[in-house]
């Protein structure tokens, strides 16, 4: 159509920098009614606070079954994650923990329901660059078909 044609000049692409979060988590399982932490428990989480050494911040979540009443769930799941966090501070002087604790997420009475989490999150830095432009012109459809990311990229280009 006439008058939908734009001239455009071409500088060199410099790559971006995009942080991205990354999360490991480890979930150690309770018997019923149980909140200490016997030795395979303390075995699984030492492996995962060694398998990050340089880490200082964890998350401990606690969780419980279905069974039982509200407000004794949620103490026994504060219960769980506290048992745990003292473990990690044990391992490693200085830690900071943030804990929370949430009761029954499931009325399911499983083992998988009674478990701490326990879960480190690192800031990772990616370096991207921009596509290599391989012919003289290209025609970018501004209309809303590219909207977003593919917008953004041939834009960066």
């Amino acid at each position: 159509m006439e008058g939908c044609i734009a001239e455009a000049s071409a500088f060199e692409p410099q790559p971006q920098i995009v942080e991205n979060q990354t999360k490991k988590q480890t979930s150690v399982f309770y018997e019923e009614d149980k909140f200490f932490l016997h030795y395979d428990l303390r075995k699984r989480i030492r492996d995962f606070v060694d398998s990050h050494p340089s880490q200082k911040r964890f998350v401990v979540t606690g969780f419980t079954d279905g069974c039982g009443d509200h407000q004794y769930n949620k103490e026994l799941s504060r219960k769980r994650a506290n048992e745990v966090a003292r473990y990690i501070i044990q391992l490693r002087k200085g830690a900071i923990i943030k804990m929370r604790w949430v009761g029954e997420v499931t009325g399911e009475h499983t083992i998988r329901a009674r478990r701490v989490d326990v879960a480190v999150f690192k800031n990772k830095k990616n370096i991207v660059v921009p596509p290599k432009i391989i012919a003289d012109f290209y025609l970018i459809d501004g209309s809303g078909s590219m909207a977003g990311g593919k917008w953004n990229k041939w834009i960066r280009a």
